[in-house]
């Protein structure tokens, strides 16, 4: 999935398969080192559908780029949004990868129409289909009521994006009383 936020800015976010992590701060480090962009990976099955990415991610650009981003750097920015908290803690416990982690959403920003490219990466990465996770083990991570998506239903979402919805809301919410 690629987005424009803007003129310059482009979100991309690409869902990944590899071998099961062993060192997440490795892994995270070895993807920095080949991107040179601001990025998250976040596990597949903690996220609803890729609007929360979508809405996340433009939040926090939007954040950053105003100058009203609750984090110093923009990744942290990007991973608090897209796990609708205002904590980094919570944000890693929600969505962040684990050890034996094997699929994850690529999430990154870039100033180039270009998507971040999976090929020059040491260990072996490949593209992954996309299951969504079942709604109610959502609803239990991150707290949410399914009563609070019934207005996002009758505007036509299914559960999966209300969802996504919801937690944007939240995020929004949440770091403005910071």
């Amino acid at each position: 999935m690629r987005a424009r936020l803007d003129r310059g800015a482009w979100l991309h976010a690409l869902p990944i398969e590899f071998p099961p992590l062993r060192d997440v701060e490795a892994f995270l480090a070895e993807m920095g080192a080949r991107l040179s962009r601001p990025f998250q990976c976040v596990r597949q099955e903690a996220i609803a559908s890729p609007l929360q990415l979508l809405l996340g991610a433009a939040q926090a650009y939007e954040a950053w780029r105003s100058g009203s981003a609750y984090a110093k750097r923009l990744e942290i920015e990007l991973l608090l949004r897209i796990a609708a908290t205002s904590q980094v803690e919570e944000a890693l416990r929600r969505v962040g990868l684990r050890p034996g982690s094997r699929r994850a959403w690529l999430v990154a920003l870039s100033l180039s129409p270009r998507a971040p490219s999976t090929q020059p990466l040491a260990r072996p990465l490949t593209l992954s289909s996309v299951e969504r996770p079942p709604l109610e083990g959502l609803l239990r991570a991150y707290g949410v009521k399914r009563e609070a998506l019934r207005a996002y239903l009758l505007l036509g979402a299914d559960e999966h994006d209300a969802l996504a919805y919801h937690l944007c809301e939240l995020a929004a919410l949440e770091l403005a009383r910071r």
